[in-house]
C-alpha cells in the first residue's frame, strides 16, 4: 500500500504540473493514520487527481479489451 499523505499526493502533482492526468486508485492507498484519509483523498480530489475504487479500475480495463 502506498501513502497517500506524502508519496501519491507528491506524484500526482508532479504528473498534474507536466500534462498528465492521473488517477488515483483509492482502495489501494492509505496512510499512517485512518484520520487523515477523508482529507488526504478529498486534496487528492479536489486540487490533482480524481479517485476511483480498484473495482472500477478493472471493470474500465476490461471494457477497454
Amino acid at each position: 500500500m502506498y501513502l497517500k499523505k506524502g508519496c501519491i499526493e507528491g506524484n500526482v502533482r508532479l504528473a498534474r504540473d507536466n500534462g498528465y492526468l492521473p488517477i488515483v486508485i483509492e482502495d489501494a492507498t492509505g496512510c499512517d493514520k485512518p484520520e487523515q484519509e477523508a482529507a488526504a483523498m478529498e486534496r487528492i480530489n479536489n486540487i490533482f487527481a480524481p479517485g476511483i475504487s480498484s473495482d472500477d479500475f478493472v471493470e474500465y480495463l476490461e471494457q477497454r479489451i
